[in-house]
């Protein structure tokens, strides 16, 4: 299949420039020619060039080199020089300028054609690189969460925004200067060790831990940070270490303030426990079903049952079926923020009855409370209220 790229022959000398662009042609490229440095210059940058075959020599006037340098600077694009001399001093000044070949103008059609292909490739192989490292950079950039590229010694090569922006300095700060192996902090708290694993191959994620960049001869304010180290691997050693963080304070804050709300949560209800045990009268939780959950002292006392088995009961097991026929459990009152205040009879454990005064509500979590007062020293203490 032919070729159609177009390449830009610079070839002072006529005939050398028409046998050449006919074994160009031939092989299904399209040719266009210059016979100057400055009109090559002006081709290349008015038309569009897919490769250019430059000339050296060419007579008065701008050189293919200096021809050459214009171009690439303004164009990226493939460059093969063409040329009769083969003195190291002239291929060498060719080599600073491009890197894709010089032919010797006395080499066959076959080995330009060859030449060229292997340009192309070159320069294809070359565009894919540069386009995966613009991806890199661009996630580099981009990310949300601190990044830093270390050398294998634990130098600073890379760091992006978000890390400028967690720890308010700027990448010439640490760029070539900052060493991980000499940080004060992960020293000190002991997080080196994650650290060097990484640099030995591991991928690690170390613990969060509290961050003080002035330890370390920088500004800014401590930080509680996340991390995640990682080598990347290059012919089957470490080539680069890549670290990133995420900023937690704000995070630890609320978890440290959860914590201290649940202690003092845990405290109160300590106190609570405290007091109902030495409530004087029986009182009972249970749940939305009526399942008790809690109980006193007094509440065993009152019932006849122990603790273990009043959680084991509903709180409509406690009563006699006379009590509940006659004073039924209205939960649609107490749901709708009412108290009940009334008198049932316990039927207890060893099957006595004890008549009590019972007060109930319905708590913000969800549950119900009563308590119950023994009111069998009252005169007919078992009528409704």
């Amino acid at each position: 299949m032919p070729d159609t790229r177009t390449i830009l022959l610079v070839e002072d000398d006529p005939m050398t420039a028409a046998m050449e662009a006919m074994y160009l042609e031939d092989a299904g490229y399209s040719v266009i020619t210059a016979g100057s440095g400055s009109k090559a210059v002006e081709l290349g940058f008015a038309m569009h060039i897919d490769l250019v075959l430059m000339d050296i020599d060419l007579g008065t006037g701008m050189d293919g080199t200096e021809a050459a340098r214009q171009i690439l600077a303004e164009r990226t694009l493939p460059l093969i020089f063409l040329s009769s001399h083969t003195e190291p001093e002239i291929v060498e000044r060719t080599e600073t300028i491009t890197s894709y070949g010089y032919i010797v103008k006395s080499m066959s059609s076959a080995v330009l054609l060859a030449s060229i292909r292997m340009a192309f490739r070159l320069h294809e192989a070359r565009e894919r690189a540069d386009e995966q490292e613009r991806f890199f950079r661009g996630i580099f950039e981009q990310a949300p969460v601190g990044m830093q590229v270390f050398d294998s010694s634990g130098t600073a090569l890379m760091v992006n925004r978000a890390w400028e922006n967690l720890w308010q300095t700027t990448a010439s700060r640490v760029i070539g200067v900052y060493n991980i192996y000499e940080d004060a902090n992960l020293r000190e708290n002991g997080y080196l060790q994650y650290f060097e694993r990484a640099f030995r191959g591991e991928s690690v994620m170390h613990p969060d831990m509290e961050y003080d960049p002035v330890k370390n001869g920088y500004a800014g304010r401590k930080r509680v940070v996340r991390s995640v180290v990682f080598p990347i691997m290059l012919r089957g050693t470490v080539h680069r270490v890549v670290l990133i963080s995420q900023d937690m304070t704000e995070v630890a804050a609320r978890q440290a303030e959860l914590v201290q709300a649940k202690e003092l949560a845990e405290a109160g209800e300590q106190q609570m426990a405290l007091l109902l045990e030495l409530a004087p009268d029986a009182f009972f939780r249970g749940d939305s079903r009526g399942d008790l959950v809690s109980v006193n002292t007094k509440a065993c006392d009152l019932t006849g049952y122990s603790r273990e088995e009043l959680l084991e009961m509903n709180i409509g097991r406690i009563f006699t079926p006379e009590s509940i026929k006659r004073r039924p459990l209205d939960y649609v009152t107490l749901n709708a923020g009412g108290i009940i205040t009334t008198t049932r009879d316990i039927l207890r454990r060893d099957g006595s009855t004890v008549p009590v005064e019972m007060s109930s509500r319905r708590m913000p979590d969800g549950t119900y409370q009563s308590f119950m007062r023994d009111i069998s020293d009252r005169e007919n203490p078992a009528a409704p209220s």
